[in-house]
């Protein structure tokens, strides 16, 4: 049965965060392979200049026992929630989810948790969606992602089950051109202050061929945004003829914002529209190819 909880907060200023905690427990009537969703929606009393981002939803499929440091991917299919495999077209961005738990005895004062992604993913677009703790982030060598939470003070589950969890939530996008066929793999590691190193499962993503035969693009693409950043209005320029081509906009969370179709030229216009102020990233798909993707921000 669904419920809804209202939270009414007083005004929020621009760039202002918080964070809302909400601990449940799953219903008895729930079996194994269950898909439970929860959905945020957020409404407020003034004209906003893009709601488009006020509503998200996160599912989870119920398991039985398992190991507590765990990694998954969300499926593209629907509100499947994430699994472990999963078949994906080479346009498709992941979304990853990595879970830790103290199981030791003593408090973890320090959590490093680390992931090298495949060289078929584009580090560049990562994007840490969620954690449940605070953290730092670097980016080093080919492609090793790593999130330190410094002075986390994460108890043993024996003194608080719930407590001795925590989370990192990513989205990433593929290196253009991935071939049908090629498996995606990824594994993490994490490590409790000096403890070895403990190393996730892994996800495999496989990439299947779309129906129609992809067009091939040279490497040698380019593109240029001007001016950059833009307050009202900038064109992106590209050095490659596009027939009935899409612009895909997407937010700093990974939302599609907006979505133009029916490109024939290589000069777009790109007004702002309702654009909030921030950082965009956009792709251009002709066919079944990426062509470019880049970035952008608005004043």
């Amino acid at each position: 049965m669904d419920r809804a909880i209202p939270f009414n907060l007083d005004t929020v200023r621009a760039g202002q965060t918080g964070f809302i905690g909400i601990t449940d427990s799953i219903s008895c009537n729930a079996t194994l392979g269950d898909t439970l969703c929860t959905t945020v929606n957020i409404t407020t009393s003034s004209v906003e200049c893009d709601s488009n981002n006020n509503s998200a939803s996160d599912c989870h499929i119920v398991i039985g026992s398992c190991d507590p440091n765990g990694l998954e991917v969300q499926s593209q299919v629907g509100n499947s929630g994430y699994v472990i495999q999963e078949n994906i077209y080479n346009t498709d961005s992941l979304t990853y989810l990595i879970h830790f738990q103290n199981i030791g005895n003593d408090t973890a004062f320090t959590v490093i948790v680390r992931d090298t992604l495949s060289n078929l993913l584009d580090v560049a677009s990562i994007n840490s969606i969620a954690t449940s703790h605070s953290y730092t982030f670097r980016i080093y060598e080919q492609g090793i992602c790593e999130w330190t939470f410094n002075n986390i003070l994460l108890p043993d589950s024996a003194t608080n089950e719930l407590l001795s969890q925590g989370f990192i939530k990513f989205t990433v996008q593929q290196t253009p051109g991935n071939a049908a066929g090629t498996t995606i793999p990824n594994t993490a590691a994490i490590w409790f202050d000096y403890n070895q190193f403990l190393a996730t499962n892994s996800t495999f993503n496989f990439i299947q061929s779309i129906v129609s035969t992809p067009t091939i693009y040279p490497s040698n693409a380019a593109a240029s945004i001007y001016p950059n950043p833009f307050s009202v209005s900038a064109t992106l320029a590209i050095n490659k003829k596009l027939k009935n081509a899409e612009l895909i906009i997407y937010n700093v969370v990974g939302e599609e914002v907006r979505r133009v179709k029916n490109i024939y030229s290589n000069v777009i216009p790109i007004e702002r529209g309702k654009l909030c102020s921030g950082i965009y990233a956009y792709k251009i798909v002709q066919g079944n190819s990426i062509v470019i993707n880049g970035k952008f921000s608005v004043e």
